[in-house]
């Protein structure tokens, strides 16, 4: 998943002017619900770079086991894609 456009739009959301301090505050509480957005995205990215980095050591059962539960974690089949390349060779 990219994330290039984050500091643009982080940006583009701190030049934002309001006519009021509820405005003002509600801004402040989406902004930091957006970082938080990130930080769980990116963090979730690496966990995954780092669990199939691991799977080359693992046993079939234990990639196969792990790798359906990031799936439906993840919502994708990059897990299950990798087993099957693995698989392969």
């Amino acid at each position: 998943m990219a994330y290039e456009y984050e500091s643009s739009l982080k940006n583009r959301l701190l030049d934002l002017e309001f006519d009021t301090w509820e405005e003002t505050a509600q801004f402040e509480r989406e902004y930091r619900e957006l970082e938080r957005v990130y930080r769980k995205a990116k963090a979730w990215e690496k966990l995954k770079e780092e669990k199939m980095n691991d799977y080359i050591t693992w046993s079939d059962a234990e990639k196969r086991n792990d790798l359906f539960r990031m799936d439906k974690l993840d919502g994708t089949n990059e897990f299950r894609n990798l087993l099957s390349d693995l698989e392969d060779e």
